[in-house]
């Protein structure tokens, strides 16, 4: 109880809200530390007293998450914040893979217990909210993950963010490539085809409504898909 009282008494110290949906701490860590392209100067964040400041925001937000667009734009932000927290747990280390239950084990604070980061994106956000473009903004911190936003997710914009960050990610090397009579894919659309509609022909349908131009080749031509880089993202 006293510990919870003294975390309370320094986010009010900080001027964070509560219960406003503000992640200010937060906030000021993505546009401080994570370039526009989403690489991550993890040294110096993790040196910032703002860094834990944000563990007990979050903390605290996700006793109660609310719900709608809120709670969403909350739980993607939850989620790559915890990212972040679990490579600062081991860093230094040169990818997430290094560690085998980076995504499985239980740390994440949620409403009294502790989960992982795979309950967070499959059991509950993807539950709430089953958008296929969550791939898109929930990040791994890998080179060939889709970048980190250097700003938060917020209800009031959560629809028009989710679209942007997609279209930029499927205009990235990473994303798509077109080769002769083969395009290649993020492994992303292999590892979560279901959520794409579970065909080649849904996923194909998918990507061609963000690379118009493209239509007539990824309608037709050979799918394969890219080598993914593990490699920490950092900078």
């Amino acid at each position: 109880m006293k510990q919870t009282f003294i975390i309370i008494a320094s986010l009010i110290i900080t001027g964070t809200s509560l219960f406003s949906g503000s992640n200010r701490n937060y906030s000021r860590l993505l546009a401080k530390y994570v370039s526009t392209g989403g690489s991550v100067n993890y040294r110096s964040m993790f040196k910032d007293p703002v860094f834990m400041n944000t563990y007990h925001e979050f903390k605290l937000k996700l006793m109660s998450p609310g719900r709608g667009a809120k709670r969403n734009a909350l739980l993607i932000n939850a989620y790559n914040y915890f990212v972040l927290y679990r490579i600062k747990t081991f860093y230094p280390i040169a990818s997430v893979t290094s560690r085998k239950n980076f995504f499985t084990g239980a740390f994440l604070p949620y409403m009294g217990r502790r989960i992982s980061l795979n309950t967070l994106e499959k059991r509950i956000l993807f539950k709430y909210f089953p958008d296929a473009r969550l791939h898109f903004v929930l990040v791994c911190g890998a080179k060939s993950c889709p970048p980190l936003m250097n700003r938060v997710y917020r209800a009031s914009t959560l629809y028009w963010q989710l679209q942007n960050r997609t279209l930029k990610f499927m205009r990235t090397v990473h994303g798509l490539k077109v080769r002769g009579s083969t395009i290649y894919l993020s492994k992303l659309f292999n590892w979560y085809k279901r959520d794409f509609g579970g065909t080649d022909s849904r996923v194909r349908n998918f990507i061609a409504k963000l690379r118009p131009r493209l239509k007539q080749k990824i309608m037709k031509n050979k799918i394969k898909y890219l080598p993914y880089n593990w490699a920490l993202n950092g900078r």
